[in-house]
């Protein structure tokens, strides 16, 4: 008991003087481009940011990543200081907007694996160890941004009835302008003819775009909105809609975005719970993804 009490004690000794110490890092970056700068970092072992670095350590850095779904999740990498004791990492182009963290932390996996070895009796120890262990690490927090705000865009939804016509409402079309207008959006409405909308046709639109909007303008963002389904459950209605769009940029002639969102609401009747379907799958879905999204 005695020995191990002096070995933990050692051991803390020795994790106590191990640090990571920031030398650089990127206070932001753009949505779907390199990063202006990769995030660095030094091992030192010392008391003092100016102590001697430790070469050939191996580390994990873990940043975020966005999947399919939408949802934000972390992916790990493991890397290796220089002959200085410094990492230098860049991850790929952020996919997401918003906040994001990018950590670098001290592999020490087999220290863990003696620790796991341990008897219960020294849980104690395992813990006080497991805790100095986890703090040999550093983050960097930033932000990811869009420059999509500060673009010039036009918006065209068509609300389709339940037999894929154009419904003669803008119901869809409100919704999303309200959600990106609130975000400070440099966006107007643009309207261009509902059956060529509907169509989908990307080429046409553009062409069509470019020669309406195209001194004012460089990008489009159109789409359809369509109901799904609709049924009475009691005394509520219950309805289903369904919001495609894609966002087009006039230089390039490329799709910068394309998505499809659904939402489903209840209201008191039939009209107004469709209605209701529309606008949520258009302002809290399908805007938040096109927002989190566009270049």
């Amino acid at each position: 008991d005695i020995k191990m009490e002096r070995n933990v004690n050692k051991a803390r000794a020795l994790l106590g003087k191990l640090r990571f110490v920031r030398i650089d890092a990127p206070s932001s970056a753009n949505l779907a481009q390199n990063y202006p700068k990769p995030f660095m970092a030094k091992l030192v072992f010392g008391e003092s940011d100016s102590a001697p670095g430790i070469p050939g350590a191996e580390a994990y850095v873990s940043y975020q990543r966005r999947q399919t779904s939408g949802r934000v999740i972390s992916r790990t990498e493991r890397v290796m200081t220089d002959t200085g004791g410094v990492i230098s990492f860049a991850p790929p182009p952020p996919d997401f907007v918003g906040k994001a963290t990018l950590k670098f932390s001290l592999n020490l996996d087999s220290a863990r694996d003696l620790l796991d070895k341990m008897p219960d009796k020294f849980a104690a120890y395992v813990d006080a160890i497991s805790e100095d262990m986890s703090r040999r690490s550093l983050d960097f927090d930033y932000t990811i941004v869009s420059m999509a705000k500060t673009v010039p865009t036009g918006v065209v939804i068509i609300d389709l009835d339940k037999d894929g016509k154009a419904a003669g409402s803008s119901t869809a079309q409100g919704g999303l302008f309200e959600a990106i207008a609130k975000e400070k959006f440099k966006a107007g409405l643009a309207p261009i003819d509902a059956s060529l909308v509907i169509s989908m046709n990307d080429s046409q639109i553009l062409k069509v775009a470019k020669a309406q909007y195209g001194s004012n303008l460089q990008r489009l963002i159109y789409g359809i909105a369509k109901p799904v389904s609709a049924e009475k459950d009691g005394s509520m209605w219950q309805a289903q809609a369904s919001v495609s769009v894609r966002c087009i940029d006039f230089a390039t002639g490329m799709i910068l975005y394309s998505g499809e969102k659904t939402a489903i609401a209840v209201a008191a009747d039939e009209a107004s719970a469709r209605k209701a379907a529309l606008l949520q799958a258009a302002r809290d879905a399908i805007a938040k993804d096109l927002m989190a999204n566009l270049p």
